[in-house]
């Protein structure tokens, strides 16, 4: 009788044993349909990082000889028998690569944080556990090769009164008194009543569904600015419903070289390691219960600096109209058109990219500047003044130089608006760059400001004006107070420097200074913008502090009478 039992116990085992699989097989892919289409990005030698939704897949430099292909794919494949799933399963592809150095992965699950893990399929079959860290609802780590993927847990079986027992080096299962062992290779003991009376178990827990998180628009520093501490204070707007915000900073504007990531919450955030200096591009995706699904919104540009100065402040922008990081020279001819000398690793092209003065424009290119990026799309305008039409043209930069149509900004009948024009900074910390330009006569000074669909309606600027306004320049923010201000001179009297704030520029609190200043760019490395000027044959500056001396310090000996200041930076 008992040999009966013992051959029927048996018998259950076994067919528990083909209930769960034995060992850890890899699913079929051919069975599973595609979730999501996920992410295909081509990356090379010198590294990169690939997003998908809820997971983030960084390679290091060196880690790839040639360039490939890599695909990240979210599957409706089950998770293998034996385990429980706390993320779908995904497919890395092309399947069997493997990295020179191991790249990284950060994978989002929702399941039990403490028996969490990243499982990995290997070529003889089966799954590895891979060493990974715990960031809140993530993990973190290192992957040697592609193949599948998934986040779970091993299922640990119901302990009753065993009727068989072996060893199994990974859980703890009763060790009743045993009718019969039974040896198998993964190590798993079976109760007859447990196979009986065991419930359904999911394949894969329910991960809940996030919707595709909208992207965060960055407010600061403006693309192009100059950053003086290797560890930048980014600032952006968040749209409704997102409280987060994973931040990519990378050597490209693709956000594909030599990447670093963080997440914050809030409006504002900083990497936590030193940058290396030259020029870096950073783009912003929003949040949602831990998972970036959304895409990247505009990608901005700033330049770190070799040293950290205590207290300095981002400052300037380079013009670059294509952001490749390298600074371009303008030139206009007036009523013909404007050329566009992009710079490069050598200096600037020697053929220009050019535009034509649009047929119906009456002295177009009188004035021309770069504005600074007045869409915030992450390139740089630049802006054409054209007083006989009354307006100012504005062309918007782009990855293939700049848009060949332009935008039209225009005063009232019989303004002459855009006599001079000028790159004014953020004169109202809105996060868009502005402009600002006089009429003929010079009496008149408006404020183009900058918003997303590019220059809006021209604003005049009450100024206590002592002469003719007849140069413009954006000043930087010379007082300090997170605003940019703007410089104008004219040809007798005094120039005025006016201050930026919320509501614009504000021509009562102007000051003023010698009518042949310029814009210095930063002198000292504070942040603020200073200025220069000749008094008879001596140069002179005026540093850039919440109260400035206009009649600044002495520079430079013995100059030539009429010597002038000019001044544009920028690294072509």
């Amino acid at each position: 009788m008992r040999d009966y039992l013992r051959s029927d116990l048996l018998r259950v085992a076994g067919f528990t044993l083909l209930l769960v699989g034995c060992g850890d097989p890899t699913p079929n892919p051919t069975d599973a349909s595609v979730r999501d289409a996920g992410a295909t990005q081509l990356i090379g030698p010198a590294g990169g990082v690939i997003f998908a939704p809820g997971l983030t897949f960084t390679v290091p430099p060196g880690a790839l000889v040639d360039p490939t292909s890599i695909s990240i794919t979210r599957t409706d494949t089950p998770v293998p028998a034996g385990y429980v799933g706390y993320s779908p399963v995904w497919r890395f592809a092309p399947e069997g690569l493997t990295f020179a150095q191991p790249a990284t992965i950060d994978i989002t699950f929702s399941g039990d944080s403490a028996r969490a893990g990243l499982y990995w399929s290997q070529p003889g079959g089966g799954y590895e556990r891979l060493t990974t860290s715990l960031v809140g609802s993530r993990l973190v780590g290192p992957v040697s090769h592609f193949s599948l993927g998934f986040v779970g847990d091993r299922l640990a079986l119901d302990a009753g009164t065993a009727d068989a027992t072996v060893d199994r080096p990974d859980a703890a299962l009763d060790a009743g008194t045993a009718d019969v062992s039974v040896d198998h290779p993964d190590g798993i003991s079976f109760d007859a009543a447990d196979v009986l009376a065991a419930p359904d178990v999911p394949d894969v827990l329910a991960v809940p569904a996030v919707p595709p998180a909208p992207a965060p628009r960055p407010i600061a520093p403006l693309s192009g600015s100059h950053v003086p501490t290797r560890r930048p204070g980014l600032r952006w707007s968040l749209p409704a419903g997102v409280a987060a915000t994973r931040v990519t900073l990378c050597r490209d504007r693709a956000l594909t070289t030599g990447c670093v990531t963080f997440d914050a919450t809030g409006t504002t955030g900083a990497p936590a390691a030193d940058l290396a200096p030259g020029v870096w591009f950073w783009g912003l995706r929003g949040l949602i219960g831990g998972v970036a699904g959304g895409p990247v919104g505009p990608v901005w540009r700033l330049r770190i600096a070799s040293a950290t100065v205590a207290g300095a402040r981002p400052w300037g922008g380079d013009p670059d109209v294509n952001g490749d990081g390298y600074s371009d020279v303008l030139a206009a001819v007036a009523n013909i058109g404007a050329s566009i000398y992009v710079g490069g690793p050598t200096g600037p092209t020697a053929t220009p990219v050019t535009v034509a003065a649009p047929l119906d424009s009456t002295h177009f290119g009188q004035a021309i500047d770069f504005a600074g990026d007045v869409n915030g799309d992450g390139y740089g305008d630049l802006v054409v003044g054209a007083p006989g039409s009354n307006g100012v043209y504005v062309y918007r930069g782009a990855a293939t130089g700049v848009d060949p149509t332009p935008g039209l900004v225009t005063g009232p009948a019989g303004s002459g608006l855009g006599s001079a024009v000028a790159g004014a900074g953020d004169v109202n910390g809105d996060g868009f760059d502005d402009v600002v330009a006089v009429n003929p006569s010079g009496n008149a000074v408006w404020l183009v400001p900058g918003g997303v669909g590019g220059l809006g309606t021209a604003v005049r600027v009450n100024v206590p004006l002592t002469s003719t306004a007849s140069v413009l320049a954006g000043a930087g923010d010379v007082d300090g107070d997170g605003y940019a201000d703007v410089l104008l001179a004219g040809g007798g009297g005094s120039g005025q420097l006016l201050r930026g704030g919320v509501s614009g520029l504000d021509g009562a609190s102007s000051v003023a200074v010698d009518r042949t200043s310029g814009a210095a760019g930063d002198l000292n490395g504070d942040g603020r913008g200073d200025l220069a000027f000749v008094s008879g044959t001596t140069a002179r500056v005026v540093l850039g502090a919440g109260t400035i001396d206009p009649a600044g310090s002495p520079v430079a000996g013995v100059l030539a009478a009429e010597s002038r200041v000019s001044a544009r930076g920028g690294d072509y």
